[in-house]
């Protein structure tokens, strides 16, 4: 069940001893992730000091969306919104967490296809009628909605990394499809593109009467500046033109 009826408790002692005791190996989800089996179970062990150098480059953005750069910052601020979303919609249950001099998060595994690694448009049609409902029922924004941060399972496509997420603005809400798009097209598979017209139909379809003001702020001079896609411009000339089609 998404989220879980147990509030997650701050245990050093129990995130250390999943990692002492568990068989670890790096998961392949993400980068700052290990996926642990402890008993026939799979568990996630998430340090946030591993690898969060990557958040530097965001940096530019700053102006459009204000990333958080410390591990004690993201993990709590994946907390606050666990808090606001578990029953909501598909997360995985927080088991335990640790904010220390290394912040660590053990939560359950997702079993499933992270929608990066998926072929089927009903992944990514589930992603990006999962990202309107973020956006639009429980008002957050991501920040960072890699398709690899979603898992494709029964259908629904389940959130597992938030750590970036904000409170909903028109404005972040495009910033979010832009990321989206601009994540999406660094896959190798010749159907990227395909998946991002997937997921950004499905998106419009669950928007309804709202659709109006992301494309609005899609078309704004401050994203159009900082739209991460304009490492190639073409890229960012097919995604507008694909935007206003919809």
């Amino acid at each position: 069940m998404a989220g879980g009826p147990v509030e997650p408790e701050e245990d050093c002692g129990l995130v250390y001893r999943v990692l002492r005791e568990c068989s670890c190996r790096d998961s392949g989800l993400t980068t700052s992730s290990l996926l642990c089996s402890c008993r026939g179970e799979d568990l996630v062990v998430k340090d946030y000091s591993r690898k969060g150098v990557k958040w530097l480059i965001t940096l530019p953005y700053a102006p459009v969306y204000r990333y958080i750069y410390s591990p004690e910052g993201r993990l709590r601020n994946e907390l606050k919104w666990y808090h606001r979303l578990r029953g909501a919609y598909p997360v995985p249950r927080i088991v335990a967490y640790c904010i220390g001099e290394k912040p660590l998060l053990v939560r359950e595994y997702v079993d499933g296809e992270p929608v990066s690694n998926s072929l089927t448009e009903d992944a990514w049609k589930a992603l990006g009628s999962g990202l309107a409902r973020l956006h639009f029922s429980h008002g957050v924004v991501l920040g960072d909605p890699n398709p690899g941060n979603f898992i494709y399972s029964l259908g629904e496509a389940w959130l597992v990394d938030f750590e970036q997420a904000d409170d909903y603005t028109p404005q972040k809400a495009a910033w979010d499809l832009l990321v989206l798009a601009a994540t999406t097209i660094t896959l190798a598979s010749p159907l990227k593109w395909r998946f991002v017209e997937a997921a950004l139909s499905s998106y419009r379809e669950a928007t309804g009467d709202r659709w109006s003001e992301v494309l609005e702020s899609l078309g704004g001079v401050r994203l159009k500046l900082l739209n991460p896609l304009l490492v190639s411009p073409l890229h960012a000339l097919r995604f507008y033109r694909l935007a206003r089609s919809l």
